[in-house]
């Protein structure tokens, strides 16, 4: 399928977009852990696709809440992105899935749900993103998924093998601090474009 970047959706949970928590230290309103906007892996991602089409349209959405209880098919979250009519979408969630429930509920099914969902008639590009803090079970249905049905998978497993790439020692909450450092989103967003053949 051409990659069409007039309409990019980008689909996740705080890696992604994260607003203010001043109870956890956090005050930006953008990817967690990322020392400023245009550092997180969204907006790097952002600035190469105008590079590509300088009219391209974005949509970023934190999808957490199906993360945690995707099994319940709640869609409703992702409404906004369904009329949105994405020609892209960079799907990057998993990180608050638990692996057991993954197990229990067959992730895959969801996972695929949430993709049929928002592009009911598949005609957007797919990129399938593994966890950023691995796990194995909902690594391999994400990936499984990517192979089905031929979308492109991006690996983030090594990238936070190196505690380089992340926050540690910037944010005092431990939960932040395991989120991506400026070093590690952008090594992100080098995966993705890597994929994409952008790089």
């Amino acid at each position: 399928m051409m990659l069409q970047l007039d309409r990019v959706a980008f689909v996740g949970n705080s890696l992604t977009l994260h607003p203010p928590k001043t109870d956890i230290g956090w005050t930006g309103n953008w990817g967690m852990a990322a020392s400023a906007m245009e550092k997180d892996y969204v907006h790097i991602l952002m600035n190469r696709f105008l590079k590509e089409n300088p009219n391209a349209e974005f949509m970023v959405k934190n999808v957490f809440v199906y993360e945690q209880k995707f099994w319940e098919g709640d869609l409703s979250i992702a409404e906004e992105l369904r009329a949105f009519r994405p020609t892209l979408i960079v799907l990057a969630i998993g990180d608050n899935v638990a692996q057991d429930e993954a197990k229990k509920h067959d992730f895959r099914k969801y996972y695929e749900m949430l993709i049929d969902y928002i592009d009911p008639e598949g005609q957007a590009s797919v990129v399938c993103t593994s966890c950023f803090f691995p796990k194995p079970t909902v690594d391999r249905a994400i990936w499984e998924t990517a192979k089905k049905r031929n979308l492109v998978f991006a690996d983030f497993g090594s990238v936070s093998v190196d505690a380089k790439n992340k926050a540690r020692g910037l944010f005092w909450h431990a939960g932040v601090a395991e989120h991506p450092s400026d070093q590690g989103m952008a090594l992100m967003a080098a995966t993705i474009l890597v994929a994409l053949r952008l790089d």
